[in-house]
C-alpha cells in the first residue's frame, strides 16, 4: 500500500538533510518544479521510486520509501528532482564526460544569480538544455 510507502515529513524550514546536504524545499523550488511541466508529466509516465521527493498540495514533502526498483504513482503530487537526478537529465554527455557537464554548467551559471539554491539552479540548467525554457518568476517560458 502507498501509504505505508511513504516516509512522511512537514516542511518547517527552508531545507530538509539528505544525509549531510540540505535539499531546497522552499516554495520557489516546489513551485518550479511543479511549473516544469516536461519534468512532471515524464515523472507521471515512468512513475517514482525509492528516494525520490514529492510534493502533496496541502505542503507536505514526503520521501518515498518504499521497495527499491518499484515504481509508484501516486495522484495529486509534485516530484521535486534532487541535484543529482537534475545532472542526469541533462543528457548529451556521455559515461566519464562529467568535467564537460561541469563545464557548460559554470558557463551557464554566470548569467543566473537570482536562485537561492543548487537545485534551482539545476533545474534552470535542464530547463534551458533541454526545452530551451527559462524562469520568469512565475512559470517556464521559451527563451527566444
Amino acid at each position: 500500500m502507498l501509504y505505508n510507502s511513504i516516509s512522511y515529513c512537514m516542511v518547517t524550514s527552508y531545507k530538509i538533510i539528505i544525509g549531510k546536504r540540505l535539499m531546497d524545499t522552499s516554495e520557489t523550488y516546489i513551485r518550479m518544479c511543479e511549473k516544469a511541466e516536461e519534468i512532471q508529466e515524464d515523472a507521471r509516465i515512468n512513475g517514482i521510486e525509492y528516494g525520490d521527493y514529492i510534493c502533496w498540495d496541502t505542503g507536505w514533502v514526503e520521501v518515498i520509501r518504499g521497495e527499491k526498483g518499484y515504481k509508484y504513482a501516486p495522484l495529486g503530487v509534485v516530484f521535486i528532482p534532487r541535484q543529482d537526478q537534475l545532472q542526469e537529465m541533462v543528457g548529451g554527455y556521455k559515461e566519464g564526460d562529467e568535467n564537460n557537464l561541469l563545464y557548460d554548467f559554470c558557463e551557464w551559471i554566470d548569467t543566473f544569480k537570482h536562485f537561492t539554491s543548487m537545485e534551482q539552479l539545476w533545474l534552470a540548467f535542464v530547463m534551458k538544455k533541454k526545452w530551451d525554457k527559462i524562469w520568469n518568476g512565475n512559470e517556464w517560458v521559451k527563451a527566444s
